[in-house]
């Protein structure tokens, strides 16, 4: 087996959408995705672009993102292994309304519009997880506008920290600090501000750019209800 195909082969294999599925259909989708390489920077698509495809990330991330009409980036997420996207599209003629740039090298396995279209005919689960998923991220979604609009920027960074502790001691940030900024909704001098008070009161430590050891996770919890 090729590396392109081990690719494709593991993507499906391991992807949640399609994990539910049997061997036979799962050599089905086989047949039909194709694999993509993309470098950090590149963007798998842009605001504007008509969705051709849907896209899981076999490996690498990707940030997807939205400007404002003053040219102001907010980060929505940030995909990995397993993850979709620009799937919106392909349940109805629109444009899409994000940007996904590459952040980490990425392989992504690819599935053409038309054979998307015939899958989720002959495969109507496959439907019900992507609904699933899509209801997840929009719930994800209301919590992070309500976090950003009722909480100070404190409790903000400190709920943040504890869903990427979520059982762990030490983290690395997934994302750059003007990403993550971004996407709890303020600036990027204000999280470094609220990190180094955090860790000046002992509850974190920072180890270089990324990474976040955890010191005490009970007063991490109380400062996510200071105002």
């Amino acid at each position: 087996m090729s590396d392109c195909q081990h690719e494709i082969f593991n993507c499906v294999q391991t992807v949640p959408i399609f994990k539910h599925l049997n061997q036979e259909e799962m050599n089905n989708i086989y047949q039909i995705a194709h694999t993509k390489k993309y470098k950090k920077g590149e963007f798998v698509y842009t605001s504007g672009d008509l969705g051709t495809a849907l896209y899981v990330v076999f490996s690498g991330k990707i940030k997807i993102s939205r400007l404002n009409i003053n040219g102001k980036e907010q980060v929505i997420r940030i995909v990995a292994h397993g993850d979709f996207l620009g799937e919106l599209t392909l349940f109805s003629a629109t444009e899409l309304k994000e940007n996904a740039e590459v952040v980490e090298d990425a392989v992504m396995c690819v599935i053409s519009a038309n054979d998307f279209q015939r899958m989720i005919n002959n495969y109507p689960s496959i439907t019900l997880k992507i609904l699933d998923v899509m209801s997840r991220r929009l719930e994800s979604a209301e919590k992070t506008i309500e976090t950003i609009n009722l909480n100070s920027v404190t409790q903000r960074v400190s709920t943040a920290l504890l869903e990427l502790f979520d059982g762990k001691n030490v983290v690395d940030l997934p994302m750059k600090k003007g990403d993550l900024a971004s996407q709890i909704g303020t600036s990027q001098e204000s999280l470094s501000r609220t990190l180094s008070s955090l860790q000046t009161r002992g509850i974190i430590t920072l180890k270089g750019q990324k990474t976040i050891i955890l010191n005490d996770c009970e007063k991490l919890i109380e400062t996510t209800f200071e105002v």
